[in-house]
């Protein structure tokens, strides 16, 4: 039996079995997925392939994934965790600019961060590098200056902008913090 089959047999039957799971019938869910119920059952059998939109309705109605469906295993190894209590905060910055910061994430495709500032202390970044920051105001109110232009940010407020941009980032209330993420 070739690969591509096994691997259509195993996609059809975790199909079949997370839909009996969730109480759909095969009737509900075809008409879900605007697909015929004979080709959803052929599907479950390993006797249809379905096409990759199809393959993608039919994981969200299923609430998983395609890999998943095609027995992508999902371990510890690809979760990480880290409570509130154990995260090292380190201080850095001249001393009239120190703030607080927490490696969350250092991945090698991102690293991600959460600093914490007081009012008048600053976060100033003259990197340049590719890519992306992304930024996500915890609690607070921050002040952002990128090259010549100035975003005043508050709690829930989100900024996405070029790594290669000069930045300063300054408390505007008693204490702030958020997250940034460089991708």
């Amino acid at each position: 039996m070739s690969s591509s089959l096994e691997q259509q047999r195993l996609a059809g039957s975790h199909a079949r079995a997370l839909r009996r799971k969730k109480g759909y019938t095969l009737e509900a869910l075809a008409d879900q997925l605007k697909l015929s119920k004979g080709h959803l059952s052929r599907f479950e059998r390993g006797e249809k392939a379905l096409s990759v939109m199809s393959l993608l309705r039919l994981a969200e109605a299923l609430e998983t994934t395609v890999g998943q469906l095609f027995g992508e295993k999902i371990g510890d190894a690809d979760f990480r965790v880290l409570r509130a209590q154990d995260a090292q905060f380190k201080r850095t910055g001249p001393s009239e600019a120190e703030y607080r910061y927490a490696l969350l994430s250092g991945k090698s495709e991102h690293s991600t961060f959460l600093i914490e500032l007081t009012r008048g202390k600053q976060h100033e970044s003259r990197s340049h590098h590719a890519g992306l920051e992304l930024l996500f105001v915890r609690t607070g109110s921050i002040h952002v200056t990128l090259a010549n232009k100035r975003f005043d940010l508050n709690e829930g407020d989100y900024l996405e902008f070029p790594g290669s941009i000069p930045h300063l980032i300054e408390s505007k209330s008693e204490s702030a913090s958020f997250l940034l993420v460089v991708v």
